[in-house]
């Protein structure tokens, strides 16, 4: 429901009175979440798009660039490795302090030396199946809290793939991983 255009949702409940309306999102969703041989090697295609961005980043991430400028050559980077669809956020601040996600038109901050940036990508790959990438690039050293944060997240994530198993409830996987997470990995 939540992407169904609203003129369209009641065009077609005005228009079509004698129909039973069914939500069949929980169907279609487990329809599409298992993945055939051949939707596989479009998923691996779209993560390699990814990969080869987040290598390239850096060339790109400089002081003296301002975010908006980030986010438009990222764009075009992501469309040259053959993706046609992107969502991109991202944010800076100085080094340790909290790096928010911004709105596109709040993205005009000029990066400095020391800085670190947040950049989340969401972009499709060949085929049109898409996949995500969230990292945080520093142009400096980083700080001691962010390292932290880096082993800490290392370990959550180890975890929560040491869970996953064919036919494992997803939503039991996370309820484990921030149980484990809140009480001390």
């Amino acid at each position: 429901m939540g992407l169904i255009n609203a003129a369209l949702y009641q065009y077609l409940h005005d228009n079509l009175p004698n129909i039973v309306w069914v939500d069949a999102s929980d169907l279609v969703d487990e329809i599409k979440a298992v993945k055939s041989e051949d939707e596989l090697v479009y998923v691996k295609e779209s993560i390699k798009v990814h990969d080869a961005f987040a290598s390239a980043v850096p060339a790109i991430v400089r002081p003296g660039v301002y975010e908006f400028e980030v986010r438009s050559e990222n764009k075009r980077l992501l469309e040259n490795l053959g993706s046609e669809q992107q969502l991109i956020m991202l944010g800076s601040s100085p080094a340790g302090a909290p790096t928010p996600h911004l709105d596109t038109f709040f993205q005009n901050r000029q990066l400095k030396s020391g800085d670190q940036i947040m950049i989340m990508v969401e972009a499709n790959g060949p085929g049109g199946f898409y996949s995500e990438i969230m990292r945080t690039w520093c142009l400096g050293e980083p700080s001691q809290e962010l390292h932290d944060t880096w082993e800490t997240s290392k370990k959550i994530q180890q975890y929560a793939a040491s869970l996953l198993k064919p036919g494992v409830n997803p939503s039991e996987i996370i309820d484990q991983v921030n149980y484990h997470n809140l009480n001390g990995l």
